[in-house]
């Protein structure tokens, strides 16, 4: 905290996750229930969202493909994908950084919500 800005405000972009994960964590003490049934129970399913799963693991039924390009921003591999559609990198890491896959049906009525 005691840090200077990295940049000056609107001349650069840094990626970090840290907000949503002291967000989990306040949630999880606060109500002594995972975060994963705090999403489904709270927002999940009253929108209507019943694709939408958690990315728990390394196999997500469904997941598309995904290729990367040399250089990307997050240093991703360019598969993201192996040969048995297992993620390469486990996505449980992210926590609740970006922790749910989702369908495209999904997202579309999280839009218009």
């Amino acid at each position: 905290m005691d840090e200077p800005a990295l940049f000056e405000a609107g001349t650069a972009w840094s990626y970090t996750d840290t907000g949503y994960i002291l967000l989990g964590l306040v949630m999880v003490a606060a109500t002594d229930a995972s975060v994963f049934e705090l999403a489904a129970e709270r927002l999940l399913l009253p929108l209507g969202l019943k694709a939408t799963i958690p990315s728990d693991n390394t196999a997500l039924e469904g997941l598309a493909v995904v290729y990367t390009v040399d250089g990307n921003p997050f240093d991703l591999a360019p598969r993201t994908i192996d040969g048995d559609c297992r993620l390469t990198l486990n996505p449980v890491v992210e926590w609740t950084g970006g922790g749910f896959a989702s369908t495209s049906t999904d997202l579309v009525r999280w839009g218009h919500e």
